[in-house]
């Protein structure tokens, strides 16, 4: 978000941003390089080649100044972004990795994913998040699942147990900064807990 340089979250291919719940379409995308050697990255956009090119980290799409993000409004339909990251400045020396990004721009809200009640502690989060759930249920082991703001489902259902007072822990520690929706279902798919969290 470029009005506030909030993330998100991590962009994937075949991703949908809706514009209903982002209407000042006010964005920016920052490529994350985890390689040795990079001096700089080209990013090539919606057809125009060498739209931007980066020298310093974070490498951004529509630009940035110490870390202030540039806002850069996305079209409606399909968007395509190539980033390629080299070894020296201004796109010289030689190609080190190339990624190619595609995602799907329109003018909706994201779908309801559940409803329902409960907490999330601490939030942010960077490592162990405790959830405690508000509706009561006499089960002992749950489904949970997290998705990005955008709906894409960024962690499929897995088991979480929980205490007496209906109390679970889920390791956020390898998932990228962001935020993050966290919904808790029971066995037959009834919604126990939908809670917004932040990963740091």
């Amino acid at each position: 978000n470029a009005n506030t340089n909030e993330t998100i979250g991590s962009l994937t291919n075949g991703d949908i941003i809706y514009l209903n719940d982002f209407s000042d379409n006010s964005f920016n995308i920052s490529a994350e390089v985890d390689i040795a050697g990079v001096k700089s990255v080209v990013f090539d956009y919606n057809g125009v080649s060498n739209f931007r090119t980066e020298n310093v980290a974070p490498y951004a799409l529509g630009g940035d100044s110490g870390g202030n993000f540039a806002p850069l409004a996305f079209p409606l339909g399909i968007n395509s972004v190539t980033a390629t990251a080299y070894s020296s400045n201004n796109g010289g020396g030689a190609v080190l990795a190339t990624a190619d990004l595609s995602f799907e721009v329109i003018e909706e809200a994201a779908p309801e994913i559940g409803s329902g009640e409960g907490s999330v502690y601490p939030n942010p989060v960077q490592e162990i998040a405790n959830v405690q759930l508000e509706e009561e249920t006499n089960e002992q082991i749950v489904q949970a699942s997290l998705f990005s703001l955008m709906g894409t489902m960024v962690v499929p259902p897995f088991e979480m147990t929980l205490s007496e007072s209906g109390t679970g822990q889920i390791d956020m520690a390898s998932l990228a900064q962001g935020i993050y929706i966290l919904r808790i279902t029971d066995n037959t798919g009834k919604v126990l807990s939908q809670t917004k969290v932040v990963k740091r």
